[in-house]
């Protein structure tokens, strides 16, 4: 693991008993469309640097890319565009431990036609933090999950009416180490006891839920809404001295239907506060963080989509 390697380099003795979550990058999308009697979907699965068997097909008048394909891949993407008759949809998502960004675009709507059409986008990554605290007690530190994103509710396609439905997602955990929160009543080790918190836009409103026991009585977490498709979930992590790994995950569902448009492909981004004197980590991955500068992959089906888009406008205009 690069982590302890980094520290081994630093001479440090590393300790740590339990095992940790494997570091993950994951993205795929689904596109829709129904003309006819029968859906046609094409599909995109990245996870790790490679495809995941079985969930990258390209249908008739539909476009798959998912990569990268790579070893020890710290990113992944997942892009897909389906055409039916007068009816499209297309999907992006991205996974980057560099930047601690998800990104997920979704698209539904019809182009003088009648029918259904659904956009599915998903990314998701988990990293190991091990946090060096050499003050001698236990530090205050700050971390932050910002999501940001547009919603246009388009007209219906067909009989149907467009839905839109997000959800941003972070979670921690830890295994064997007593980390808390500021407000946290219960300090016991122990699993998942740090917990997560969500924010959730869903048809024209947003709300907050937190996890475990989908409260937030311990007022562990500040959540601000920054507009009704955005939100920001903070809180404060307690540090013990000496050395402690911390598991961090998190992701974004975007699930955008019949004339909607769900764009947060800018973005959800994981960030830590100002680290205190004594404080200092390293990442599983080695990548985690290491650049402030979001890597946006080029969707390829946006392209494939335009074409497709403005051939079926011809078309259409030709017809009239």
């Amino acid at each position: 693991m690069r982590t302890y390697l980094t520290l081994a380099a630093l001479g440090i003795a590393v300790t740590l008993s339990g095992a940790h979550a494997t570091v993950l990058v994951d993205a795929r999308s689904t596109s829709m469309a129904q003309a006819g009697p029968q859906p046609v979907s094409s599909f995109a699965h990245a996870r790790n640097g490679a495809l995941v068997p079985g969930e990258n097909i390209a249908a008739a008048n539909g476009f798959s890319n998912a990569g990268p394909i790579v070893l020890n891949a710290t990113s992944a993407f997942a892009n897909t565009t389906q055409l039916d008759g007068g009816i499209y949809s297309t999907a992006q998502a991205s996974a980057d431990l560099a930047t601690g960004t998800l990104r997920a675009r979704a698209e539904a709507g019809s182009i003088g036609g009648g029918g259904f059409s659904a956009a599915f986008a998903y990314a998701s990554w988990t990293e190991t933090v091990t946090f060096n605290n050499t003050s001698g007690s236990t530090q205050e530190l700050g971390f932050f999950w910002q999501t940001d994103g547009v919603v246009q509710s388009g007209p219906a396609v067909g009989p149907f009416s467009g839905s839109e439905s997000v959800t941003s997602s972070i979670l921690l955990a830890v295994n064997n180490i007593h980390f808390s929160f500021i407000g946290m009543k219960d300090a016991s080790g122990g699993y998942d006891t740090l917990g997560g918190a969500q924010f959730n836009y869903l048809n024209g409103g947003s709300f907050f839920s937190y996890q475990p026991k989908g409260n937030n009585n311990n007022g562990v977490w500040t959540a601000t809404a920054t507009g009704t498709e955005s939100g920001l979930l903070s809180a404060t992590l307690l540090v013990p001295d000496g050395l402690a790994s911390i598991d961090i995950t998190t992701f974004l569902n975007v699930d955008c239907r019949n004339g909607s448009i769900c764009d947060f492909g800018n973005t959800a981004t994981f960030s830590f506060g100002n680290l205190p004197n004594g404080l200092t980590w390293t990442s599983e991955s080695g990548d985690f963080l290491t650049t402030g500068t979001p890597d946006v992959p080029v969707p390829a089906a946006l392209g494939f989509a335009v074409l497709a888009f403005g051939s079926l406008g011809a078309l259409s205009r030709r017809a009239k």
